[in-house]
């Protein structure tokens, strides 16, 4: 199975796929993992690019499940709109696409990552990142996000 993690913030988007399955998951290279929201540009026209976007990732990388890691609140007890529309256009990209996309809450996120080295066999860094650190953690998440979705 090929999985897309999805992972929005407040200021951009980050993104990984990862194929196989929870025991044995890979990580696919990817050119970009990250699209930065500019600044000053109208919403409207940054969520249609956006949703062009990704059309066109769902399609072209073959992706058979979408994951979104869904919107927390943040230090100061609101949820970002913009990740929440974020959340929004990658979910009807998924269904446009006719892939099966699925949203789950951070804590779910957290407790998967607790029970990854009994799934997988090792830490998440060691199986999916050469034993070194994800650098930036947003990706780190989006990773983790994409191997829950597999099967």
């Amino acid at each position: 199975m090929r999985t897309l993690g999805i992972m929005p913030t407040s200021n951009d988007v980050s993104w990984a796929i990862v194929e196989g399955t929870k025991s044995s998951p890979v990580v696919v290279p990817l050119d970009s993992t990250k699209q930065k929201f500019p600044s000053g540009k109208n919403e409207s026209d940054l969520l249609h690019d956006l949703y062009r976007f990704a059309l066109s990732l769902l399609q072209d990388k073959a992706i058979e499940k979408a994951v979104i890691l869904q919107a927390g609140t943040s230090q100061y007890g609101k949820t970002s709109s913009i990740r929440v529309k974020t959340e929004a256009i990658f979910q009807i990209a998924a269904v446009e696409s006719n892939k099966p996309v699925e949203v789950i809450h951070p804590n779910t996120l957290k407790a998967q990552i607790k029970k990854f080295e009994s799934i997988a066999g090792d830490t998440p860094e060691a199986v999916l990142n050469a034993g070194n650190d994800f650098k930036p953690k947003p990706w780190r998440d989006a990773v983790l996000t994409a191997w829950m979705g597999l099967d």
